[in-house]
Order: C-alpha cells, then structure tokens, then sequence
C-alpha cells in the first residue's frame, strides 16, 4: 500500500491562522504583534510585523508558552525560493521544499495545496527530484472540472520516481518562467505576495538583472549583495495560511542594456 506526504490537509481541513499577540522571552522582553510557531520539538519561530526571530523552548517565558497548544498545530513547510529576474520583464522562480518520511511504509508521492492563482500556472511549472528526474502530476479534482468549480480546493500530487524510505529525506524543486515585473514608466516593480494554501517559513532570494539600479526596497531585507553586477535581495519570513504581505523591489535598467 503506497503512503503519501500530506503537504496540505485539504479534505480533513487545516490550521486556522492565528491572530497576533504576545509572545514573552525568559529574559523579559516582550513581543508585540507577534505569531508563534514550533518548527520542530526544539526550535521556535516568532513573526512580527517587520522581523522573524528563532528561538530554542529554553529562550522562551514558560508561561507565555503554556498559553500556546503547540501540538495540535502542524509546523509550517520551509519553502526555499530563489528568483532570478530577466531585463525582458520575466523571471524565473525556483523553489526547494525538503521532505522526510517519518512514516513506517514507503512514500510514493507527495500532496500538497493549489493556490487559485496558481492554476493557470501548471502548464509552465516543472517538478524534479533531488536526482533531477521530473515527477508527473496529477490533480483532485481533473483539469477539465475546474473551470466547472472555480472556488472548489484543488489537491496537487506528485508521483515519486523512486520510494521514499521510512527515515529517508530528500528535497524536490519546482521552477517556472512567468511575467512578473510591471513597468511604470522607467521604473520596473518586483513583487511577491505570499498568499499559501497552509503556514510557509519563506526563505526568498531575488536575483536582479546586470547593471539594475535599486530604488527601493519594502520591507527591510535580511541581506543585501552584489555579485558579478548583479543586485541580490534577500527575506526571511513567515507566513500564515492565505496571508499576504508583499515584498517589493523597485528597480531601474541601464539604458545600456
């Protein structure tokens, strides 16, 4: 009997996403605006508004904690995503998810959430295995009864090339090409929104075109570099089920180019 990764509970329902509090440290500090999430048994991620902490359960104020039923709650996935923007206007967008079957059988394939917006997307999104080898989709409900429930959840599976073994990981990376710089006028606008079908730890690198000139940068990035005359933009962040908070980048090109 095959077993399956279950990235998003869609038929039993999913996490309600929480509403911003407190979250108190051991040394007294308080957060203010703040989401807690346990990303394993041993570390803690804290959300604000403009800053994502890490902390282990001994930096932390117990009775903060006891306030937090942690074990009904399903971590988040830790999605990798690395974009490289083109002077055309399109980009190319890479996204690594790792996976582990901590499960007893073998796992043969992997479910997880289709995001509205991303249905018309699925003819440009390729999948590969961490040998390289694209894995073959399919959807519950088929294509052809999508346009039939347009705001019916879509659940996305990805059939495995060679089973997982109980206590095996591996990682697996999606990519697409798409158009998603705007103009206006001279200036070109980067934006990512966020928006998943279940908690998201994002970890989001922008690689911006030769010779691009930043102009701005909303919110403040969690690193900055140049390399070989290309601008890189990074963020850290996360997200809760259906939220969005864009991530910008205002740029502009040398004539040049």
């Amino acid at each position: 009997m095959k077993t399956a990764l279950l990235l998003t509970l869609l038929l039993a329902g999913s996490a309600i996403a929480a509403d911003p509090g407190t979250v108190t440290l051991r040394d007294g500090k308080v957060l203010e605006d703040a989401v807690i999430v346990r990303l394993n048994p041993a570390t803690y991620i804290v959300q604000t508004q403009d800053k994502l902490y890490e902390f282990s359960g001994d930096e932390l104020d117990p009775a903060s904690m006891q306030e937090h039923n942690f074990k009904d709650k399903r971590p988040p996935i830790t999605t990798h995503n690395y974009d490289e923007i083109h002077a055309d206007g399109t980009a190319t967008r890479y996204w690594t998810m790792p996976l582990f079957n901590d499960g007893r059988k073998a796992m043969t394939e992997i479910r997880m959430g289709l995001a509205y917006w991303e249905r018309a997307m699925v003819d440009q999104i390729t999948y590969v295995d961490n040998r390289g080898i694209t894995l073959a989709s399919t959807y519950d409900p088929p294509r052809k009864k999508w346009s039939k429930s347009p705001n019916k959840n879509i659940r996305h599976t990805l059939h495995l090339t060679s089973p997982l073994a109980p206590g095996e990981s591996m990682t697996f990376t999606g990519s697409e090409t798409s158009n998603r710089i705007r103009s206006e006028g001279e200036e070109k606008h980067y934006l990512f929104h966020g928006d998943y079908s279940e908690g998201r730890l994002v970890t989001l690198k922008v690689r911006l075109p030769q010779d691009a000139k930043i102009n701005t940068i909303s919110p403040k990035p969690n690193a900055r570099f140049e390399h070989e005359n290309c601008q890189y933009v990074m963020w850290k962040r996360y997200y809760q089920k259906g939220e969005v908070i864009p991530l910008e980048i205002f740029y502009t090109l040398d004539s040049r180019n």
